[in-house]
Formats: structure tokens, sequence, C-alpha cells
């Protein structure tokens, strides 16, 4: 008669015994279980931010932990004024927390840097460059060991990303609110930050039907800056 001996998650009968091939694969599986997560990229340890002070003062964030890994694709949704903007801007390393901790590899966030990517929702574009030139301002600030060639091969790269190749001699005054977007979008993932922090709303400047395009554009950028 067979039963199921708890200890170690193998069926035995009383007059026969497990074989060690058996054994060795009931071990392996309770290991793998045991297996824990890889460490977060980023971490938010009791975050809290208010703005003004005395009856003034306003808490927009209490108490936020949260654990970021890598490869992870996150949505934070709530109300306006609910502090989507004040979170991520905290992660970006914009402002500071009033108390808690936020960590990227382990090490603190002490302010902006290349290594955490930014879409602003309002474009952020500088209205004398072209497409080309606004992303070749992050580029050679960011690669400015690289070659001229090597970073105008890069620029295009990302500008062919987003569906801007015909479009990269134009200045912002001549561009679609979609079109400013996806160059606002590609100007940060050419700086290939190892975390992409992206503004609610981003494609609140698109038609309904340029929404997906833009959403392709922005999983097909995000891969390739990942892999590249």
């Amino acid at each position: 008669m067979l039963t199921t001996q708890e200890s170690n998650d193998v069926a035995v009968s009383d007059d026969s015994t497990v074989d060690d091939s058996t054994i060795a694969a009931t071990h392996l599986k309770k290991q793998s279980a045991r297996q824990v997560a890889p460490r977060p990229l980023i971490e938010l340890k009791g975050i809290s931010k208010a703005y003004g002070s005395g009856v003034t003062s306003h808490q927009v964030l209490t108490n936020i932990n949260l654990n970021i890994r890598e490869g992870e694709f996150l949505a934070i949704c709530g109300f306006s004024g609910s502090g989507k903007t004040t979170l991520t801007q905290l992660i970006a390393g914009l402002i500071q927390p009033d108390s808690g901790e936020i960590l990227m590899e382990g090490k603190p966030i002490a302010g902006p840097s290349p290594e955490r990517g930014l879409v602003f929702q309002n474009y952020s574009l500088l209205p004398w460059l072209t497409v080309r030139g606004n992303i070749a301002l992050s580029v050679d600030r960011v690669f400015r060991h690289w070659t001229k060639a090597e970073r105008r091969d890069h620029i295009e790269k990302f500008i062919e990303m987003v569906g801007l190749s015909h479009a990269a001699h134009r200045r912002p005054s001549e561009l679609s609110g979609g079109m400013k977007q996806r160059t606002s979008l590609a100007r940060t993932l050419a700086m290939k930050p190892k975390r992409q922090d992206s503004i609610r709303s981003l494609t609140a400047a698109l038609p309904l039907p340029g929404e997906k395009s833009m959403a392709l554009a922005l999983i097909a950028a995000l891969s390739f800056s990942h892999h590249a």
C-alpha cells in the first residue's frame, strides 16, 4: 500500500526502497522552491514626502515601500494630485524624500543620473533644436567618450525607432503633440538608462489610433535599450 512521506514528499511502499535519482530530484525541487527572489534594482523604504509647512503642509506620500526588479514593467495609477509625479521624481533623484531612503543596486539615490531615464509629460524640448538636436543633447552628454560617428549612429537608431526619420530636421514648433512626445521618449531612451521612469499620461498628446503605435514604440525601445 502506497503512502506519502511528508518529510520528503516521496511516495514509498512498505516493502520497497527509493532509488537515488528520485531522492535527488526531490531535493532539487525543494531547493528550487526555497530560492530567494533576485535583489531589487530599485528599493523604496519608508518614503514620505510633504509640500508646504505648518498649517499649509500637505502630505503627498506616507510610508511608501516598493521593490522594482530587473525587467519589470510597473504602472502606478491614481487620481490627480495623489503623488504619482512626486514618486517618479523621487526615483529619478530630482527631489529628496522627507523621510525614508531610495536605493538603486543597494546604493542611495542622491540625485539625477543617466542610469535612470525620465520622460516628462510636457515634452521639455529645446525650441531652437531639431528632433535630432534634442536627442543629441543627451547622447553627447552621456556618451562623450564615444566617437562622433558612434554618437551619430546611435542617435539615428532611436530616431528611426520612434518613427521620426522623416521629421528629424524639424524643430518642436513644426511637430504635432505626438511627435514631440516621441522625441522626448527617444531622447531619454538614447541614454540607455537601467531604469525608465515615464511620467503618467505619456500618451495623452496622441489621438486614440496613435496611442497603440506609441505603446509599441515604447516597448520596442525599452527592449532595444535593454539588450544594446
